[in-house]
């Protein structure tokens, strides 16, 4: 069946990561780590990173719609092209290229493993209160449902999903909610300065199997209610890895261009980045670093030292 394995990491933006020292004759690799460090194969991109039919959608007649592999095909497609017509040659990045790396960054932010099910928790806590308070309204008086009849008018101020609809949210929300959920993002995100950070040498960047990170490196001097990463805050980092040389970094600190970073400190971007990895890490060679693993200690200006009782 056509199109049946699709990845939510492309093997198009994983070949950069290949091992340069695989055998002849053999099928190019990359070296995929678990999270914890403690298994590792070298694995071609092709076999890495997918689920059958995860961008599929399946009408009541059973017939297999494509248009969301489709869409993401030629976005990755576009961003490939700029990725190595321009970015590798650190030729200057013009608003049409700013607008598809935004666009493919929207894209691997909404659409790996990871998001699907954070968005799958979230949909399915609505499902849960929406049961619940169905359970409660088949077992009430009269005037309990009446009571709560009115209450729910009171609080409407737009339209309302069903149940029904909440369900298939919580079972499907990629294929419910992917095109949307890029499309809201991208203006979002092209209006962020873009930089682009090199280095040399091996590993260089890692890259992982949640590649696009919205983070906030002053986020643990708020309070733990607000410390999720916003566009927002002026300290908001949406980060790539774009190759083992090139990693994009979407911020407010007017910090754009080509930036060139010694190893030592590109060490840093991959420790982040090997924290925020769903299941697994991506190295083009067989290596790790005790760095990566390095939790760092509570910095005097966090909240929680700010905050501590006398």
């Amino acid at each position: 069946m056509k199109h049946k394995k699709q990845h939510f990491v492309p093997r198009s933006y994983l070949k950069k990561w290949c091992d340069t020292n695989t055998p002849d004759g053999q099928e190019p690799y990359v070296w995929q780590f678990s999270k914890d460090g403690k298994i590792k194969k070298n694995k071609s991109p092709e076999n890495i990173f997918y689920e059958n039919d995860m961008y599929t959608i399946i009408d009541k007649n059973n017939n297999r719609n494509l248009v969301l592999e489709h869409g993401l095909q030629s976005l990755e497609d576009l961003f490939c092209r700029i990725r190595d017509d321009i970015i590798i040659k650190r030729k200057k990045i013009d608003k049409e290229s700013k607008y598809i790396i935004c666009a493919f960054m929207a894209a691997m932010h909404s659409r790996t493993i990871c998001q699907r099910e954070h968005l799958k928790s979230q949909w399915q806590n609505l499902l849960d209160v929406g049961n619940m308070v169905q359970k409660a309204y088949s077992t009430a008086t009269k005037e309990q449902k009446k009571s709560m009849e009115l209450s729910s008018r009171l609080h409407s101020n737009g339209p309302s999903l069903t149940l029904e609809e909440v369900k298939e949210l919580a079972d499907n929300p990629i294929k419910k909610t992917l095109f949307t959920q890029i499309e809201v993002e991208i203006p979002l995100i092209f209006s962020l300065d873009l930089a682009i950070f090199n280095t040399y040498g091996k590993p260089g960047f890692i890259t992982s199997d949640n590649p696009c990170l919205w983070y906030d490196p002053e986020a643990y001097k708020r309070q733990p209610l607000y410390r999720s990463p916003a566009i927002a805050y002026p300290s908001i980092e949406i980060r790539l890895p774009v190759t083992p040389e090139q990693f994009i970094v979407l911020n407010r600190q007017k910090i754009t261009g080509h930036v060139d970073l010694f190893p030592t400190v590109a060490n840093e971007f991959n420790r982040v980045t090997r924290f925020n990895c769903y299941k697994h890490f991506i190295v083009n060679c067989d290596y790790l670093d005790d760095y990566w693993y390095y939790e760092g200690k509570e910095p005097d200006d966090s909240w929680e030292n700010r905050n501590k009782k006398a």
